[in-house]
């Protein structure tokens, strides 16, 4: 009988656990591991770490209790960065210039210890082949790297289409009206 209880125990704890780490991850805020700062991954793993201690010790009320400090403390530190900038700087990290009027910044890259080929698979992820058309390429805090192409090689948008369309249709207006005449 015993064996059948503590197997029912395990279940209800696990069940509990996965309940617990749910609302803990909803109050800790929407973002994929990829977007995740230094501190934030820190903290999820040490969350998932202790998500699995219950099942180990039976006891529930401390693990919760610290999975619960361990999302407060993520949130106060991520208000603290949102109202002072140099904690965010040192808490969140700044984003670092890779590449500069279509050259890639070596040293920039080795300091943040990037290979050209992860960098040229990114860029390649976003379906840009050649550095000579980025004005600025910066290595985010969140891993991703936002690209500025330079003017003559932005994309163009679908208001840049219509504004085209609207100026072809004015043409084709005042060309019918030199042909009526």
């Amino acid at each position: 009988m015993e064996g059948g209880f503590f197997l029912l125990h395990t279940i209800v704890f696990a069940i509990i656990m996965i309940i617990v780490g749910f609302v803990a991850m909803r109050l800790a805020g929407r973002k994929s591991i990829s977007q995740l700062t230094i501190a934030q991954t820190v903290i999820m793993i040490a969350v998932g770490s202790t998500l699995v201690e219950p099942v180990k010790s039976a006891n529930l009320i401390i693990t919760t209790t610290s999975i619960f400090v361990f999302i407060i403390v993520l949130i106060i530190l991520e208000w603290i960065s949102f109202y002072y900038e140099g904690f965010e700087k040192w808490f969140v990290g700044k984003e670092k210039i890779i590449i500069k009027d279509g050259e890639v910044i070596r040293k920039n890259l080795k300091d943040l210890r990037m290979t050209r080929d992860i960098l040229e698979m990114s860029l390649r992820l976003q379906g840009i082949s050649d550095y000579s058309h980025i004005e600025i390429a910066t290595l985010e805090t969140n891993g991703h790297v936002a690209v500025k192409f330079k003017e003559e090689y932005e994309r163009v948008t679908k208001k840049d289409i219509s504004e085209v369309y609207e100026k072809l249709e004015k043409i084709e207006k005042l060309l019918n009206k030199e042909n009526q005449i």
